[in-house]
């Protein structure tokens, strides 16, 4: 199964036009160089520790992890989204190719990855809370596993389009209630339910949409008319 990771286009959120532009994930670290050769997390912290000898121990683990996942472990098919920094908005692509050192716009060579990206401007608030966690980290790389997050922006991935709201309700038509009503037999409750809902359906939509000048729902609507009728009881 593919998986989605977040991955930063910079701290500061500058190399994001670049790798929009030449469709790339290019997180940078150019004074580390080339991470091609170092097929492990601990190989790419004993690297570190060499590129940055006053860095505090902990600091070459996190990074380290952080480095491991964007050179090593996110394959070919698997999600990005790429928090867009000083936005409200996420670009979301779908990854190509393995670990690349190159120069971008004849820069100083960097550590890229090929990818499409599908949309340059989601906006945060469609993955509801979920991954907000995330987007407030700083560090380079992260794994997304919820599987809602993964469901929306593969739903991007394959659309195109913006993915469908978080929890987006389903129409009154297709909420399975069950709506029981009790009163004596023979007194033609059924035929009355079937014209009190087609009158609901027929009903003029009130500003909240839900299908009744007052907002209520259809059975609360027709709990409602039926405990008004005389002709039943509760």
């Amino acid at each position: 199964m593919k998986r989605v990771w977040i991955v930063r286009g910079g701290s500061k959120g500058e190399r994001e036009e670049p790798a929009l532009k030449h469709n790339r994930s290019i997180i940078g670290w150019e004074e580390a160089g080339d991470f091609s050769e170092l097929k492990s997390r601990n190989a790419i912290r004993e690297h570190l520790k060499k590129v940055y000898p006053g860095w505090p121990k902990g600091k070459f683990v996190s990074h380290a992890s952080q480095l491991d996942r964007f050179v090593n472990i996110i394959s070919a098919g698997d999600l990005i989204i790429m928090p867009r920094k000083f936005q409200k908005t996420v670009a979301i692509g779908k990854v190509l190719g393995g670990y690349e050192y190159i120069s971008i716009d004849g820069g100083t060579p960097c550590s890229t990855r090929s990818v499409k990206w599908h949309k340059h401007d989601v906006q945060r608030n469609k993955f509801k809370e979920d991954i907000s966690k995330h987007f407030k980290m700083q560090g380079t790389t992260a794994e997304i596993k919820e599987d809602s997050v993964f469901k929306r922006t593969l739903e991007v991935v394959e659309t195109g389009e913006d993915p469908s709201p978080p929890d987006k309700p389903r129409p009154e038509s297709m909420t399975a209630t069950n709506l029981i009503l009790y009163g004596p037999p023979g007194t033609g409750k059924t035929y009355w339910l079937d014209k009190k809902t087609e009158e609901y359906s027929g009903r003029k939509t009130g500003n909240d949409g839900k299908g009744s000048k007052q907002g209520q729902t259809r059975e609360n609507w027709l709990r409602q008319e039926f405990s008004s009728n005389p002709n039943f009881t509760r």
